[in-house]
């Protein structure tokens, strides 16, 4: 389940998925910022910002300031929930590969 609990890009976004173990596997941390979890997307699936926006409907440019400008340039909580569904389907898809080799 995830909650947004602020729009700000510097701002942790409090969000709980499977647990400590898969937070580790895909190097993400509960109170990651809005730009630590763009990148660390990024990084995990090696995209560009452009394929990264069109995942989540939104221009490269716009994804780029907000992971490296001080300033807030997310205005809009259906940005932020578009990119932690993103965020979901890594854990679903860990989650359900792991019940794979479960006895």
């Amino acid at each position: 389940m995830s909650s947004v609990n602020s729009i700000a890009t510097l701002e942790p976004i409090c969000f709980k998925l499977y647990g400590d173990k898969t937070y580790r596997l895909y190097n993400y941390n509960e109170n990651d910022t809005l730009s630590q979890l763009i990148e660390k997307y990024k990084s995990n699936h090696n995209l560009s910002y452009e394929e990264v926006g069109s995942l989540v409907g939104c221009s490269a440019s716009h994804l780029w300031l907000i992971e490296h400008k001080n300033k807030d340039y997310a205005k809009s909580k259906d940005l932020i929930k578009r990119i932690l569904n993103l965020i979901k389907k890594d854990f679903t898809s860990y989650s359900k590969q792991s019940n794979l080799f479960t006895i």
